[in-house]
């Protein structure tokens, strides 16, 4: 028999098999139909170079390096009980749509509905899947204990015959928690919580998982340096370092438009900026009087990063001139001010995680200073769990923001990646995801004044290039 392997999104086909098992007992009969893909997974945590640089980290796919690109995956709703099928379908549609490759089950939500793996598994988006255990710290009695190790067991028993389902992550920022003592009181009892969280995640789900499932890799939390963690016993001085593991990386009072500013990190699990909803998604929540700007007590209660009116308002100003309505302003001009700002935020956090896309895309091929080979960008968050201020592409009810259609482009296959360097010239790289060369294309680029349209410069380049890599043009163009 002739076995099709099942491929990640871009690249191959999605083949999946059904198992039947029906078994009789007299005359009553059972049928159970499972259904899964034949693919191996290997997590690369290979030296670079030299021990003293770090690891690699990235996944393979039947053999194949895959650079993840994708995005954080939240319950969809409040109240899951109002999530239907066809609204998740929407959601992943979307992601695939937008050219991505690999969600994030995000370890503060909830474990997702069959129907939501068995669409992964359709679509060709691969699932890094945490466990539900997310910044926060947990008791290790024995009977919460027993609870978590049937929970664990559980949940990997039904969720393994999924192909999608490329990794399991422990939590989601608990030992970057306790290594950077997120909570002060913390430090009167360091020894006991690091003890807690040993026998939590490295004496109790690592185990349960690595008895169910053998197929897949272990990572013991997110961010992490990966298999380097082990020899630091389990909590690292920095589980978010650049040189091993993967990294969240969040910056709010840098440029977010200047490539300078982002770790050459191996593999981007968590990085984002946040941007006003439109005001036909709110409406969905409050009347129109209630959506303002300066912002009413309704938009400042929906804002759960503090202070995060404030961060949005100066990167805004920081890119764009804004002449807010005053407090004194008629609430029709205070309508038209909100409308204003939320475009203008949606265009600063499109323009902002573009850059980090092509910034992280950039370094695939590229080490600096034992950094770089970066593998895999998601940003967070590609959902919205209510109507609110926050990191998501797509607004709560499925409208798409304006990073959702960027993305679409920066996630694309092959891309052509121009940016200012710091010595003020113009750099160009070509990235090529997909396994075919490209042959004779010719790459035009035109420069012009923002003062003119009339043409400063054209240079016409032909390009070309093997199959998944990245070419740095041999020439710069000074701005």
């Amino acid at each position: 028999m002739d076995i099709e392997l099942w491929w990640p999104s871009g690249y191959g086909s999605q083949r999946l098999y059904n198992l039947n098992v029906t078994v009789r007992v007299g005359s009553e009969t059972a049928v159970k139909v499972s259904r899964f893909g034949f693919r191996t997974i290997d997590l690369n945590e290979d030296s670079v170079e030299n021990s003293s640089m770090g690891t690699e980290f990235y996944f393979k796919i039947n053999g194949v390096p895959i650079y993840a690109k994708g995005s954080n995956w939240i319950p969809a709703d409040s109240f899951p009980e109002r999530v239907t099928n066809e609204y998740v379908e929407d959601l992943l549609l979307s992601a695939k749509e937008a050219n991505m490759n690999m969600l994030r089950v995000w370890g503060g939500g909830v474990y997702e509905s069959d129907f939501f793996y068995d669409l992964a598994d359709e679509l060709g988006i691969l699932i890094w899947q945490d466990m539900m255990f997310a910044v926060s710290l947990y008791p290790v009695d024995s009977p919460f204990l027993d609870n978590v190790a049937l929970e664990i067991q559980q949940q990997v028993h039904r969720l393994q015959r999924h192909p999608s389902i490329v990794s399991w992550a422990a939590n989601n920022e608990n030992e970057e928690a306790i290594a950077y003592l997120w909570w002060p009181q913390m430090i009167t009892r360091m020894l006991q919580y690091r003890r807690d969280y040993r026998r939590l995640y490295i004496q109790t789900i690592m185990p349960v998982i690595g008895k169910a499932d053998v197929s897949r890799p272990f990572l013991s939390s997110s961010p992490s340096n990966g298999r380097v963690t082990s020899m630091t016993t389990w909590i690292s001085v920095n589980p978010n370092s650049n040189n091993n593991g993967d990294t969240h990386y969040y910056n709010y009072f840098s440029n977010a438009w200047d490539p300078a500013t982002f770790p050459l990190a191996r593999f981007v699990s968590e990085h984002g900026l946040q941007s006003y909803p439109s005001r036909d998604t709110f409406l969905t929540a409050a009347p129109s009087s209630m959506i303002t700007y300066p912002f009413s007590l309704f938009l400042d209660h929906r804002q759960h990063l503090r202070p995060g009116q404030l961060y949005l308002t100066r990167a805004i100003k920081q890119h764009f001139k804004f002449n807010a309505a005053s407090k004194r302003g008629s609430v029709r001009n205070k309508s038209k001010a909100y409308d204003m700002i939320s475009f203008l935020s949606q265009t600063h956090q499109a323009m902002g995680i573009r850059t980090a896309a092509e910034t992280f895309r950039r370094w695939r091929s590229y080490l600096k200073g034992g950094l770089g080979h970066n593998m895999g960008f998601l940003y967070w968050q590609l959902n919205d769990i209510w109507q609110a201020p926050s990191w998501a592409s797509i607004e709560y009810g499925g409208r798409w923001k304006m990073v959702h259609y960027f993305a679409k482009r920066f996630f694309s296959p092959a891309i052509v990646s121009p940016y200012v360097d710091t010595d003020h010239s113009l750099r160009v790289f070509i990235v090529n995801d997909h396994s075919a060369p490209v042959e004779a294309a010719v790459l035009s680029i035109t420069q012009y004044k923002w003062t003119s349209f009339t043409p400063v410069e054209t240079t016409t380049v032909n390009v070309t290039m093997a199959g998944t890599t990245l070419r740095f043009l041999p020439f710069i163009i000074h701005a």
